[in-house]
């Protein structure tokens, strides 16, 4: 039977992933809840939350995504910002750093949306992340085995790159 979540908090946008679930509230802050193993809580920590927590740095987002074990939102002046695993480059800092708190994607890129892979077969194919500038142009980092990054880049790009074919 549906449950409310914890903490009487309102919600304009959820997203579910296979252990940890995410959202933006009414007044725009994200918080996160579930498995925390790499930091994808964004609350700082590694510790599993029942409860919805906020992801810290007082950013206000407009989109969240959920990916197998990292986060990524877009904040209401249209930079992305990600945060924990990140072993293949799928935050898009430049680094394979881990990340318990949020951190900008590199490259001063303006997005809308953006969305997170996920897998729940095996753990290459969800380690990507994509997403769509202000100006409707794809590009993706993170993993590339299955070419999922939509560009020849070989193995993994640390770094946003554009979808090839896009204007």
């Amino acid at each position: 039977m549906p449950a409310p979540v914890a903490g009487g908090l309102r919600f304009r946008k959820v997203a579910a992933g296979l252990w940890h679930t995410c959202g933006v509230t009414v007044d725009y802050l994200a918080y996160c809840w579930g498995w925390n193993n790499y930091g994808q809580l964004g609350d700082g920590t590694a510790e599993r939350r029942l409860a919805p927590v906020a992801v810290v740095g007082g950013l206000q987002f407009k989109d969240v995504a959920v990916g197998t074990q990292h986060t990524c939102g877009v904040t209401l002046s249209d930079r992305s910002y990600c945060w924990g695993r990140n072993d293949l480059g799928q935050l898009g800092i430049g680094t394979r750093d881990t990340r318990k708190r949020p951190v900008p994607v590199v490259g001063g890129l303006r997005f809308e949306t953006v969305t997170t892979g996920f897998s729940e077969r095996d753990s290459v194919s969800g380690l990507h992340t994509c997403g769509l500038t202000t100006d409707e142009i794809a590009y993706c980092w993170g993993a590339n085995r299955f070419g999922q990054l939509g560009n020849p880049v070989q193995g993994f790009s640390a770094v946003p790159v554009r979808v090839s074919g896009t204007s």
